[in-house]
């Protein structure tokens, strides 16, 4: 049996003495593939100071601040977390499978990170100072983000997978500070 190269050049495989395969082969990872090949990379940000007179779920006592819920039949994987606080350290719990229908916040626009893709994400994308109607949900996370002026990343080595109709949001524990917040996430083509 002979292994050969399936482009009709009939160019064989090589293997060495201790049959091991020669390649040479590029990788990279995923995010990437699906932005370069596909367009399907974006950035969702949130610019907000979460109200801290009335939190969204009063038995957590934390602001909701930013809200996503996958609308397309590709699962929606965040791969990265970047946040910065204006005035103290702060925590953000992630929540998991809320029910019910945000009320407030305002609809943002991921951006698209091919600026020649023309694509755009597919769901509902929120942030704002105090995000209510939800209920229910499971602490998936809690970021703990120090105030010294850097940015903080947070991911997670086996990404986070958002099924179609699946929702993400992020609560602020203390609120009444300034957040820069981005999330980066792709849909796997």
């Amino acid at each position: 049996m002979q292994l050969t190269d399936g482009t009709g050049t009939n160019y064989a495989v090589k293997v060495d003495s201790n049959n091991k395969l020669r390649t040479y082969s590029i990788t990279e990872p995923e995010p990437v593939w699906a932005n370069e090949d596909f367009g399907l990379s974006y950035t969702m940000l949130a610019f907000v100071t979460p109200d801290t007179q009335n939190p969204s779920e009063s038995s957590l006592d934390t602001t909701c601040f930013a809200y996503l819920k996958n609308s397309d039949d590709k699962d929606l994987i965040i791969d990265e977390i970047r946040a910065w606080v204006g005035s103290s350290a702060e925590a953000f719990d992630i929540y998991i499978n809320h029910s019910g229908t945000p009320v407030g916040g305002t609809d943002v626009s991921p951006i698209n990170m091919n600026l020649g893709s023309g694509k755009t994400a597919t769901g509902t994308f929120l942030t704002g100072t105090d995000i209510t109607g939800l209920s229910g949900g499971t602490l998936f996370d809690r970021l703990r983000i120090p105030y010294d002026n850097d940015d903080h990343v947070a991911s997670w080595p086996s990404k986070l997978y958002i099924p179609k109709n699946k929702i993400l949001s992020f609560h602020a524990n203390d609120g009444g500070q300034e957040i820069e917040f981005s999330i980066s996430f792709h849909y796997h083509p």
